[in-house]
């Protein structure tokens, strides 16, 4: 799924060369290529995640991104770009009462 903004747009990241021709065209790549949960399009820089997310299991994450240049030799990005997420709460949980039996003992008359 997408990973969105506040404003509903995607999350891209972005970099320019200056170069003409090939060596202007820029890819992009995690630099934790392990990492389980985010990935990004090479080609455009749009970040998705590869499994749901959930505020009540992890709330944020930080990872980088390293942009690199399509030329001979290669050029990357020498500073990568810190992409954080923060997971905003959803109302996805239900209430569950904290026990499943409530006794009482009632003195009868009761006085108001």
């Amino acid at each position: 799924s997408s990973v969105l903004l506040e404003n509903n747009s995607p999350l891209l990241v972005s970099a320019t060369d200056k170069d003409v021709g090939p060596n202007a065209l820029v890819g992009y790549r995690l630099l934790n290529p392990n990492e389980p949960y985010f990935v990004v399009d090479f080609v455009t820089g749009a970040i998705r995640s590869r499994k749901p997310l959930d505020y009540e299991k992890m709330k944020e994450w930080i990872f980088y991104v390293q942009a690199s240049d399509m030329g001979e030799p290669v050029r990357s990005s020498p500073i990568p770009a810190m992409v954080q997420v923060t997971v905003l709460d959803t109302n996805d949980q239900k209430p569950v009462f904290t026990k499943a039996k409530y006794d009482v003992d009632l003195i009868l008359p009761t006085v108001p």
